[in-house]
């Protein structure tokens, strides 16, 4: 009979940590996740600062922004950084996507310190 009182106490204790640990899962998921939502809408905001095409104007406005991103250099960007590099750039080892300028900084990639594009 102390055996059974035991284990049903261990397994209580062990049902309140799985469950503390389910929950602690579930609120870090809801935080990442909203996080993840606010810095979506701030690239969201960003962007429409950019390309805030006004109505009557659209075609001339279309021109200006293929004008200026036929001038904008290739830069280079990683699959996990916040960055953007010039082609020789050390931080370029691991990954290396091309993209243009404007594009980084509209997409909310900053350049890098060390090879300064």
């Amino acid at each position: 009979m102390k055996n059974t009182k035991k284990i049903n106490k261990i397994m209580v204790i062990l049902l309140i940590v799985i469950l503390t640990i389910g929950l602690a899962a579930y609120i870090s998921n809801i935080i990442s996740t909203q996080t993840a939502k606010a810095e979506t809408n701030e690239v969201i905001q960003k962007n429409e600062a950019v390309y805030n095409v006004p109505d009557d104007d659209e075609d001339s406005y279309i021109h200006q922004v293929e004008t200026e991103a036929s001038k904008s250099p290739t830069v280079y960007i990683t699959n996990t950084g916040s960055k953007y590099h010039r082609s020789y750039c050390q931080y370029l080892s691991k990954s290396k996507i091309d993209i243009l300028k404007s594009d980084a900084i509209m997409k909310g990639y900053g350049a890098c310190s060390k090879c300064s594009p």
